[in-house]
């Protein structure tokens, strides 16, 4: 009989946690935007060329396993068995790049602007992200196990791979 009643209260607590999650993550905002700005000393065709190439991001990018064009402008990205549908928004050489997720049944959506400026002989990476996450539960998750600035910083730790050390440039 005692088993019976953990049993329960065990499912009880279980509810109430995930009930809380799901309203504590309704309360949290649904969008942000977050900008960064980073200067490699590669020149601006270089940066333009590693970033552009689709197919090629596998080579550098931590998590991603596959790259396929769909059709023209969407690509379909693997991480690892999860597969992401991309549609490049704009890709005006050597300067913007823009991405957003093609798939509407995502638990979020995104859209990702990459901003190229020369500096000197370096380049200056400008990272724009606007996303929404339209599930309480992953937002909650989301808001709770990292800040937003970690997915650019991520794709410039990773961007140094192929183009060299990267500086964060913070507005005056």
């Amino acid at each position: 009989m005692r088993w019976i009643q953990f049993t329960l209260g065990a499912l009880a607590a279980c509810g109430m946690g995930l009930g809380y999650v799901w309203l504590r993550g309704g309360q949290l905002p649904e969008s942000h935007r977050t900008q960064l700005t980073f200067r490699f000393d590669a020149p601006i065709e270089r940066v333009w060329a590693v970033l552009s190439d689709f197919e090629g991001q596998p080579a550098w990018r931590s998590g991603l396993t596959g790259v396929n064009q769909a059709a023209p402008g969407l690509w379909v990205e693997d991480y690892q068995g999860t597969l992401m549908a991309m549609q490049t928004t704009a890709l005006e050489s050597p300067h913007l790049l823009e991405r957003r997720i093609a798939d509407p049944d995502q638990p979020f959506q995104g859209f990702w602007r990459y901003q190229l400026s020369a500096d000197g002989e370096g380049t200056l990476l400008t990272l724009s992200e606007e996303a929404s996450i339209h599930n309480p539960l992953y937002r909650f998750l989301a808001h709770g196990m990292s800040d937003f600035e970690q997915t650019l910083r991520g794709l410039v730790a990773d961007l140094e791979g192929p183009l060299g050390p990267a500086v964060e440039v913070t507005a005056p």
